[in-house]
């Protein structure tokens, strides 16, 4: 069970009580957390979860959730945070509403659409964050120059890769950056950080902003094209089918322009390889849950592009 701080009930009530959540009824610790101590905690207000960031800064769970409320005022399906930001044990503590749905796997039909439509809708509705909030205090893994570091400096120590990394890295160096559309992605858009409603497919949230930075747009799509679809077929009569499903709900609200259009599979294949290195960074580094996904899967990808 991923519960790296224990929190008593008692603490747990204290806690809700700042953040007027009414009285709690009953707590439950959360198993999916990698990184967080996750509870879901039950109030006279309904359902919420608590979420405590064991290795985030605090301005950057500041940063977070100032943006997760912006974007929720603007209508974007997010789960911003109730009540103010506080403190157990020095780490930062936050409350977020709990979004009852389902977490498939593989996404239908419905899923892919609806979920296009609203990377969309997030990407429009970003505009002019980057005057609200920094973007030194968010993620800027995805842009080329990180990821051409990160797969030279794990080249170092995984000798297995090390062509692999640095043929990839020297691919990517190539793919044109500057002059794309661009704005606030969230760079995260793998199934596990997305609920949907069971009954119509629609998205009910994104989650997890913690990777989220500002870069070109077609990477968001590069991201999820490759987490809900490339990674969970190797069929690729039926990735091309999904992978339309997702683009044609993306464009009913904002049209890919022609550079994006022509530049979806480079930046799949480099989703592929900045999701690559952070798996083997995590198999160099492994989290308190010792969760490590398989690397060779985004291999896989990758050199399906290239037959």
């Amino acid at each position: 069970m991923s519960v790296f701080t224990r929190l008593s009930d008692g603490e747990i009530s204290r806690f809700a009580a700042s953040a007027a959540l009414g009285a709690v009824v009953e707590t439950s610790p959360v198993a999916d957390g990698i990184e967080n101590t996750i509870y879901k905690v039950e109030t006279e207000r309904g359902p919420f979860i608590l979420t405590l960031f064991e290795n985030a800064d605090t301005e950057s769970v500041r940063a977070i959730g100032e943006l997760l409320s912006i974007l929720h005022e603007r209508g974007v399906k997010v789960a911003a945070p109730v009540g103010e930001l506080s403190f157990f044990d020095e780490k930062p503590l936050l409350f977020f509403p709990y979004v009852k749905g389902t977490q498939p796997g593989k996404l239908s039909e419905s899923n892919l659409r609806s979920l296009g439509r609203e990377v969309a809708n997030l990407h429009l509705s970003g505009y002019g964050l980057s005057g609200k909030i920094a973007p030194e205090k968010l993620s800027r893994l995805h842009l080329s120059s990180r990821v051409l570091a990160e797969a030279e400096k794990e080249a170092n120590f995984f000798p297995e890769y090390t062509d692999f990394l640095l043929t990839e890295a020297l691919y990517q160096s190539r793919v044109p950056e500057e002059g794309l559309p661009g704005g606030l992605i969230h760079a995260d858009l793998f199934p596990d950080n997305l609920i949907f409603d069971p009954e119509n497919g629609g998205v009910l949230a994104i989650l997890d902003f913690a990777l989220a930075g500002y870069g070109p747009y077609v990477f968001d799509v590069g991201v999820a094209l490759l987490a809900c679809v490339y990674l969970t077929t190797s069929d690729w009569t039926e990735r091309e089918k999904l992978a339309g499903f997702f683009l044609e709900g993306y464009e009913c609200a904002r049209v890919l322009e022609p550079e994006e259009r022509a530049l979806i599979v480079p930046y799949i294949r480099r989703a592929a390889l900045r999701y690559l290195c952070l798996r083997l960074e995590r198999r160099r580094n492994p989290s308190k849950s010792g969760v490590v996904k398989d690397p060779d899967d985004l291999v896989k990808v990758i050199e399906s592009f290239k037959y």
